[in-house]
């Protein structure tokens, strides 16, 4: 039998063969991380964004109340403000930065009225941050965190330093 024979009589064979496949192929490549992504996903996680951050600005005040990396997951909560701005209406994003990637993840903000009171500016009472970085999204390495501030027509962005280092291992 010749091989034009062969696929003659086994033509609809083949057709719904490489229909499975490509379809196996497509869903692999579109369908399944989004799909899977729900499945992983950690309540309340940090959503991960795609934007670029400036080099470090400085400009930012802030604290730490909670910094505790695990092996999934690093959360963070604390307060930050650019300085000199109220926090209304301030988007802060956590930055994890490795000579070859970067990651930025959008934070929660919440009221902070000890740090208005602290700081006697009621412009920051919304400076409170909270955040739980899904660390199944970021490439295996070592990481400095960061805080990055954008708001209106201001952005600031300051690392954190070598007590905020996260390695991240898979």
């Amino acid at each position: 039998m010749s091989a034009g024979n062969w696929f003659r009589t086994r033509k609809r064979q083949v057709i719904t063969h490489t229909s499975i496949v490509v379809g196996f192929v497509l869903f692999t490549i579109f369908v399944a991380e989004p799909l899977f992504d729900r499945f992983e996903a950690i309540e309340g996680e940090s959503p991960l964004v795609k934007i670029s951050v400036p080099d470090e600005t400085g400009g930012i005040t802030w604290g730490i109340d909670f910094f505790g990396p695990t092996e999934n997951m690093l959360e963070i909560s604390g307060w930050a403000f650019i300085d000199g701005r109220s926090s209304e209406g301030s988007l802060v994003y956590i930055v994890l930065k490795s000579e070859e990637k970067t990651y930025v993840f959008e934070m929660s903000m919440r009221e902070r009225p000890d740090v208005a009171h602290a700081f006697e500016d009621s412009n920051l009472l919304w400076s409170g941050i909270n955040g739980i970085v899904p660390l199944r999204k970021v490439e295996s390495g070592n990481y400095t965190v960061g805080i990055y501030i954008t708001q209106e027509n201001a952005q600031a962005m300051h690392y954190l330093g070598e007590d905020s280092e996260v390695e991240v291992v898979k």
